[in-house]
C-alpha cells in the first residue's frame, strides 16, 4: 500500500512540474501540450486516489494486482515528460 502511496505522490509531482513547464514555455505549442499533460496527470492522480480509498481495492492493492499497472503506467509518465521537457 505505500508503494501505491508514492506512486501516487509521484504522479501528483509531475503534474505540477508538468504545470510549471506549462507556465514557463513560450512556446504555444509546447504551452498547450504540457497543459494536456498536467491535466491528465491530474486525472490519472485522482483516479489512482479514488481506488486507494475503495475498501474492496485495498485486497487488490496488498495482492500486487494494481501495483505493477500503476508502476507501469508511472515509468511510461516519466519518460514521457523526460522527452517533452528535453525538447524545450
Amino acid at each position: 500500500m505505500k508503494d501505491m502511496e508514492a506512486h501516487l505522490e509521484k504522479l501528483r509531482a509531475d503534474a505540477a512540474e508538468c504545470a510549471l513547464i506549462r507556465d514557463l514555455a513560450t512556446d504555444p505549442q509546447k504551452r498547450a501540450l504540457f497543459m494536456r499533460l498536467a491535466e491528465h496527470l491530474a486525472t490519472l492522480a485522482s483516479e489512482v486516489e479514488a481506488t486507494i480509498a475503495q475498501p474492496e481495492s485495498k485486497a487488490a492493492l496488498v495482492g500486487g494486482l494494481l501495483r505493477s499497472d500503476v508502476a507501469c503506467l508511472s515509468r511510461c509518465v516519466r519518460q514521457r515528460v523526460s522527452s517533452f521537457a528535453s525538447a524545450l
